[in-house]
């Protein structure tokens, strides 16, 4: 939970968003970089290629790379900082596995998985630009339920609300 006003929140949700969008523009990046290496043995030279792609004055040692992740999961990650907070989006997590012979890149496999991830990365900054937008009224809709709800609970006794869970509902 963010403490503070609502302008705080909300400004705080919109640096999310702002955080997330800033990191869209890795996607076509790393799919460019993913395609000059397929059918290739997957090794370190990915992640070189990956942080040379993404190096910027913002990001001077890239902001993308790529790594074995718990073992046996390949990761690719884009990271931001925007207004002070750090901002990730994993751009691509497959099975070491799922590699060509064992050690190959299938790029159009490795790609499908980018543009689902893509995909998701936008449907979530829209679920909290729709969020924004709704807020308020989401907010005063609560406000009026909680009324209602204590209404509704007011005449029963102590007894009956603890053995019920009644004296626990909160919001």
């Amino acid at each position: 939970m963010i403490y503070g006003s609502n302008d705080e929140r909300r400004k705080h949700i919109q640096n999310r968003i702002d955080g997330k969008k800033e990191l869209v523009k890795y996607f076509p990046v790393v799919k460019k970089v993913v395609q000059q290496f397929d059918g290739k043995v997957y090794n370190c030279k990915l992640d070189k290629a990956l942080k040379e792609a993404t190096t910027d004055e913002q990001h001077p040692y890239g902001a993308v790379y790529c790594h074995i992740a718990y073992g046996g999961w390949i990761e690719i990650v884009a990271h931001g900082c925007n207004h002070g907070m750090s901002e990730s989006v994993s751009i691509l997590y497959i099975a070491k596995s799922d590699l060509k012979d064992g050690k190959r890149i299938d790029a159009a496999q490795w790609l499908e998985h980018i543009n689902n991830n893509y995909a998701g990365l936008m449907k979530e900054i829209s679920g909290l630009e729709h969020d924004l937008e709704t807020i308020d009224d989401t907010l005063k809709q609560i406000e009026m339920l909680k009324k209602q709800i204590k209404t509704l609970v007011e005449p029963l006794s102590w007894t009956t609300r603890d053995a019920y869970g009644i004296s626990r509902i909160t919001v």
